[in-house]
């Protein structure tokens, strides 16, 4: 098993390595964005930072973004197109789709005191002494 998988991943790279070869020996410009991703916010956020990485090979002059966010950027909600273009001629592009979708929740959730034995114990004690009170002023008995 061990065998197959090393000679799997050999061939795997060579093949990888044969197609770039290939792809440029005549000059030709070739750009790779990423694959579209979907990313989640945090609970109550608003964004995502995300890091990509667009690579070119053969004769690009260089590539330049036309749309969509530098990497390290915060994605907002939504559907962001990512754009690259090779500054030299024929000018290939790549493009690249970032979705976010909100998580519901909130960011700084809201703590809620533990209610103690004691505070219990007090509680029921104010409304038992409230309790007499009312029945003294209903009998006339305001002592």
């Amino acid at each position: 098993m061990k065998r197959f998988k090393l000679l799997a991943t050999t061939a795997f790279a060579v093949a990888t390595a044969l197609a770039a070869t290939n792809a440029t020996a005549d000059g030709t410009c070739v750009l790779t964005c990423p694959a579209n991703v979907t990313l989640a916010t945090a609970p109550g956020g608003s964004a995502v930072a995300y890091s990509y990485m667009v690579s070119s090979t053969g004769n690009c002059g260089g590539i330049v973004q036309i749309s969509g966010l530098p990497s390290g950027s915060n994605f907002p909600v939504g559907t962001v197109t990512n754009g690259w273009r090779a500054v030299d001629p024929p000018q290939q592009t790549c493009f690249f789709n970032v979705e976010v979708t909100a998580t519901p929740g909130s960011a700084n959730p809201v703590s809620v005191p533990a209610v103690g034995p004691l505070a219990l114990a007090l509680a029921a004690a104010a409304v038992a002494v409230g309790g007499v009170m009312a029945r003294r002023r209903r009998n006339g008995n305001g002592n």
